[in-house]
């Protein structure tokens, strides 16, 4: 009999992943699916949850266990890393998004109602692959997974400086956040130095002097950041990279705007390429983020590759215009 092991990070989004949880667990209960619950208390705890399970599975015939998160793209992010470090086996994972924004989620077609995406979970009957992207740091001997995007410099300053001023009540009952979201570029804008990039991709090299955001997605949808166009490529085993260089405050604030209102930038100083494999080395303490979370900041010498990951989804099994509908 087919199990699941659900990993419920209640304290994402404000809190609404509670009630979310207790809907889809009086519909487990209605069906009689066999499931466990896992309860998350901390930063880091779905990572270590996971790996825990993960080492308990020591084969998976008929996809009798499935590892499902309840929480946003961190909780997510956690889990997936977990089970690699876990487990040789790539246990099938669900997922129901609570976030705020999971682009992970919005990018395959998870339905945004936790109860239709439940109903894409257990109207599964086998995984289907999507690209997950993978990175391997030399100088720090670090090596992780990624769903959405890694980023260093401008992009991952405001992340980390996002973690260290949460919005306050007063800017979100004023519906102001786009000020708030100025005032945290800025202070990075002002801080962020320019820094050397070296990229090689294949047998060719580029090089960048002076570079301020260098951002590798697996998927064109990144949160936090610049917009890509929006086909869904999450199968197609590429990785798309884009360097920012040549910062200057007029670009700052048409960035600034472009980023919050989500819309495509087309500017000399943006480059984009698109490689299955890429090879980065910064030579300058500068801060990175993966899927969201901040990793603090250090030198990087980082290789990064796709590859396939079973995800326990049926998307078709719920309309297309009933999955954009909230719940």
């Amino acid at each position: 009999m087919r199990s699941y092991s659900i990993i419920v990070n209640e304290h994402a989004n404000e809190g609404h992943t509670k009630k979310i949880w207790n809907q889809v667990q009086d519909v487990l209960n209605q069906r009689q699916i066999q499931y466990t619950a896992y309860f998350t208390d901390h930063p880091g705890h779905a990572f270590k949850i996971a790996k825990k399970i993960a080492k308990k599975i020591t084969s998976n015939d008929n996809y009798e266990n499935i590892i499902l998160t309840i929480g946003g793209d961190g909780t997510l992010y956690d889990a997936i890393n977990g089970i690699k470090a876990g487990s040789d086996l790539n246990i099938p994972i669900g997922f129901i998004p609570s976030g705020n924004k999971m682009g992970f989620a919005a990018n395959i077609g998870v339905a945004n109602d936790p109860l239709l995406a439940l109903e894409q979970i257990l109207n599964t009957t086998e995984p289907t692959l999507y690209d997950i992207g993978s990175y391997q740091e030399t100088t720090h001997k670090k090596q992780g997974y990624f769903l959405n995007n890694f980023s260093i410099g401008l992009d991952a300053y405001i992340i980390s400086l996002a973690n260290q001023q949460k919005q306050s009540k007063f800017w979100k009952f004023l519906k102001i956040d786009f000020i708030h979201f100025l005032f945290r570029t800025f202070e990075a804008y002002l801080n962020q130095e320019a820094f050397s990039l070296t990229v090689r991709m294949d047998d060719h090299y580029e090089f960048f002097k002076k570079a301020y955001l260098v951002n590798v997605s697996n998927h064109r949808y990144f949160k936090g950041s610049l917009p890509l166009p929006t086909e869904d490529l999450i199968q197609d085993q590429q990785l798309e990279l884009l360097i920012i260089e040549n910062m200057n405050f007029f670009k700052y604030i048409l960035l600034s705007m472009i980023v919050y209102f989500r819309k495509e930038l087309k500017l000399p100083s943006i480059h984009r390429f698109q490689k299955n494999q890429l090879h980065l080395t910064i030579n300058s303490l500068e801060f990175y983020q993966v899927d969201g979370e901040e990793q603090g900041n250090q030198y990087l010498d980082i290789y990064f590759k796709t590859e396939k990951y079973p995800f326990w989804i049926d998307l078709t099994s719920v309309p297309r215009e009933q999955r954009a509908k909230k719940d």
